[in-house]
């Protein structure tokens, strides 16, 4: 599935604009999502939610730690899931800027409808009613994995950890402070030169002469493909054509007819040749029973003949190809058309 990593401050590590770009690489497509944030700035992450929520296909795994925004930025994905030792932070978002009062007073009312949406949100997506999700956020309520799950947060947790701190550890801790432990083990991207077998370090020329020999050895490939296939499909056309003459050579199929059962071998070469070994196979049989049922007939019938119609369990126009080789093969020979129809019937050519 395709990654986007959220390793960091929202607005700083992360903004708005490079996240959207890298989404929108994938659109119409199944994007995970891999996060690890303190939070950060709160308009870049509604951008980033609403993204999110445009694109429609996203999944949450929280690496490390969610907190504050990255915490609404996760409401948007279909499924949140949690590594074990994962935290969740919560609280009321707050501004950094200072001024006078009538300032002051105008980023409170901000601050406050701000709540109210995260609080709708929360709410939501947890079942929590809205006096509650407003309570935790006042007392900044910290959760670990468990406790996200329990309280609807999350969907699920998994296995995947990026280090051992237990998450009763980092509880109460500021959350730059909680990132910072998660921090140093998040995953790498594979470098090209890694896949190449190349130095991190090596230089572009290296890299471009590593690709181009890459791409002659898949070329070889592809030619000797070629060639093993053109050699079987020879292979095969010379076991048909002897299969065929055997075939004539006992009567089953009439010379005349050789090239259509050749075409049935271009058209499926292994049900074309199973066919015909059976229907040989068949003719050879049927000639030691044919004498053996003429001898018994002669003696314990006496009237009847041993040259009477050989007689099926079906109606002669349900018959297929190897009813006819079996018990009509002259009639067979002889109509050039009625073998053609069979043939055709027979293998869908």
């Amino acid at each position: 599935m395709n990654e986007i990593l959220m390793y960091g401050e929202i607005g700083f590590d992360i903004t708005d604009s490079q996240f959207i770009k890298e989404l929108d690489q994938f659109k119409g497509q199944e994007v995970k999502i891999r996060a690890n944030s303190p939070g950060g700035e709160v308009f870049q992450g509604w951008a980033m939610y609403n993204a999110i929520k445009e694109h429609g296909q996203c999944d949450m795994q929280i690496d490390g730690l969610a907190a504050s925004m990255m915490t609404v930025i996760m409401l948007a994905c279909r499924k949140i899931s949690a590594s074990r030792n994962a935290m969740i932070m919560i609280h009321n978002p707050s501004s950094g800027g200072g001024g006078d009062s009538k300032r002051l007073k105008k980023d409170a009312e901000l601050l406050d409808k701000v709540k109210n949406l995260i609080v709708t949100s929360y709410s939501e997506r947890t079942g929590i009613s809205e006096n509650e999700i407003s309570v935790m956020l006042d007392a900044e309520t910290w959760l670990t994995a468990e406790e996200a799950l329990e309280k609807g947060f999350i969907d699920e947790i998994t296995d995947e950890v990026l280090q051992s701190t237990e998450p009763n550890n980092l509880k109460n801790k500021k959350p730059k402070a909680v990132y910072m432990s998660f921090k140093k083990e998040a995953p790498k991207k594979q470098s090209l030169t890694a896949i190449l077998g190349l130095q991190a370090n090596a230089e572009a020329e290296t890299v471009l002469k590593a690709i181009s020999a890459l791409k002659n050895t898949n070329t070889s490939l592809e030619a000797e493909n070629k060639r093993i296939k053109a050699q079987i499909k020879q292979e095969q056309k010379e076991e048909a054509k002897k299969i065929t003459a055997i075939a004539i050579e006992k009567g089953v199929i009439n010379k005349n007819l050789e090239r259509i059962q050749l075409m049935a071998f271009d058209a499926d070469f292994k049900k074309a040749k199973e066919d015909l070994l059976n229907a040989i196979s068949e003719v050879d049989g049927s000639s030691v029973q044919m004498e053996n049922h003429r001898l018994i007939r002669s003696v314990i019938l006496g009237s009847k003949t041993a040259t009477d119609e050989v007689k099926t369990a079906k109606p002669k126009s349900e018959w297929t190809l190897q009813d006819y080789r079996k018990n009509a093969p002259k009639e067979l020979e002889n109509d050039r058309d009625l073998y053609n129809k069979l043939v055709k019937q027979e293998y869908k050519h």
